[in-house]
């Protein structure tokens, strides 16, 4: 390009030398450099011009200087034939026109201007020059194209016009500001929601299988949740959709952690709520018990119920505020045994003796049952009987319970009797163990002496009549044997005196 335009300038020296040669009149012509603005906002454009006054010129040759740290070329805006701009290098524009038709020596097209246009880039002044380095000239012809004249401007002489370029002023534009932020739907539903400060928006959705969006109407396609983005102003605001099935599981109440509670007076409490749900917490007799996150305090004597309020539901809590001194009969229950014997089969009544309201259980139902504080004894062992209050205090009860008294001293009379004789049944019996068998042996030795049957069945029709029923206890069975040895001893008696 530099070589190219070297040839092209040597050219139009000789062009001009020999116009020069030709012609006899020479005028001075005058030139100016003017731009449209004097102050150019950054990012604007602008143009400059090249003028001759009062003349026109069929040959031109000269260089276009500018910032380049403040202004970006952008094109020549003289439009002609016969006219070439280049840019030579960064910072510079290099101008070529050659009109003349020099085989008639008249000129096609003469100018009197070119225009240029630039482009504003950084703040501050710039400068933007024409300049003849070469010592050309301008070959001026009249507004006839008639007259011929050569003018030179001289060398190293610049035009220039000054521009400052200013910053850009860029106006702050707001948000998009949305009237929700969170929106929860069910399938098939719809919301619109806006745009509340009028900025101009493009609608969209992160996730069209879940919610779609158009002009702000937004459609719940399949549980999920999606982003719903407006755009404008280079800027977003979003809203968040969740869309859940129609059949939703019903949001569960919230669970304290008491459900009575007994407090002394200037006495606190903290109570929670098992199941996660978050509540709000109020009182409804503030001079009573107050709460304040589940903290309790008791004020004064009376009842106030706690409530926690969470998922549109509610829970409770009695506190019942008592004075100091008789806080301590209200915690506990009190039973009216502490201990119970029974025999299989017997039942005794338990009662709670300080009013307080308790369940009842057994620690082995096999053994003994309860029911409201009645114990029936079932089988021979040992068994617990629970008192328990709501507020988790208990009170015990020991129960034992004893087998029936045993049969096993019957059984062996009879057998003893039946070997003295086949008359001689019913005979006397006692306890089991050695006892028994030890007054057996003394009935069966009274019958086989005596060898009368009359006696023998007196003895144990007595016996008979001194057996102890199924349930007694042991002081029975002493009696028992008591009448037993009376009427071994009568036997005996009745026996001497016939031998006397």
């Amino acid at each position: 390009m530099k070589k190219t335009g070297k040839i092209i300038c040597i050219i139009l020296v000789a062009i001009l030398i020999v116009v020069m040669i030709i012609s006899n009149n020479t005028n001075g012509a005058t030139a100016q450099l003017s731009a449209t603005q004097t102050s150019v906002e950054s990012g604007n454009t602008f143009d400059v011009t090249f003028k001759l006054n009062d003349a026109q010129a069929s040959i031109m040759t000269f260089y276009v200087n500018y910032d380049k740290e403040k202004f970006e070329y952008v094109s020549c805006l003289t439009s002609n034939q016969y006219l070439v701009s280049n840019k030579y290098q960064d910072g510079t524009i290099a101008v070529f026109y050659n009109s003349m038709d020099f085989t008639t020596g008249t000129d096609n097209s003469a100018i009197d201007s070119v225009a240029f246009r630039f482009k504003a880039k950084n703040a501050g002044k710039g400068t933007i020059e024409i300049e003849n380095n070469n010592d050309f000239g301008i070959v001026l012809a009249d507004k006839n194209n008639t007259n011929l004249s050569y003018s030179s401007i001289e060398s190293g002489s610049k035009l220039s016009a000054n521009i400052e370029v200013t910053e850009k002023q860029v106006e702050e534009k707001p948000d998009p500001e949305l009237s929700e932020s969170e929106i929860s739907l069910k399938i098939g539903e719809t919301k619109d929601i806006s745009i509340t400060n009028g900025v101009e928006v493009t609608w969209s959705s992160d996730n069209t299988s879940v919610a779609t969006v158009e002009n702000g109407k937004i459609t719940a396609i399949a549980e999920g949740t999606a982003i719903i983005t407006a755009t404008g102003n280079e800027k977003t605001a979003t809203v968040k959709v969740t869309v859940k099935n129609n059949i939703q599981e019903e949001a569960p109440a919230p669970i304290l952690s008491e459900s009575e509670i007994p407090l002394k007076i200037g006495e606190t409490k903290d109570i929670s709520v098992t199941n996660g749900v978050e509540v709000t917490w109020s009182s409804d007799n503030t001079s009573v018990a107050t709460v304040e996150n589940g903290k309790i305090t008791a004020i004064a004597e009376g009842t106030a119920n706690i409530i926690a309020t969470g998922n549109e539901k509610t829970a409770t809590a009695k506190v019942t505020v008592t004075n100091n001194d008789i806080i301590e009969e209200i915690i506990s229950p009190k039973l009216s045994e502490n201990e119970v014997k029974l025999n299989i089969g017997q039942s005794q009544q338990i009662t709670v003796t300080n009013g307080v309201e308790v369940t009842w259980s057994s620690d082995n139902t096999s053994v003994a049952t309860v029911e409201n504080g009645k114990i029936t004894a079932i089988a021979e062992g040992i068994a617990t009987i629970t008192a328990k209050d709501a507020n988790g205090n208990l009170a015990t009860v020991s129960v034992t319970v004893s087998k029936l008294a045993s049969n096993d001293g019957i059984d062996d009379g009879n057998n003893n009797n039946g070997n003295a004789g086949s008359n001689n049944t019913g005979n006397a019996t006692g306890n089991t163990g050695s006892n028994a068998n030890k007054q057996n042996s003394i009935n069966t030795n009274i019958t086989q002496s005596n060898g009368a049957q009359s006696n023998t069945g007196n003895s144990s029709s007595s016996a008979n009549e001194a057996t102890p029923q199924a349930g007694e206890n042991t002081a029975d069975t002493l009696i028992i044997l008591a009448i037993i040895t009376l009427i071994v001893a009568s036997v005996i008696f009745r026996k001497k005196s016939r031998i006397r």
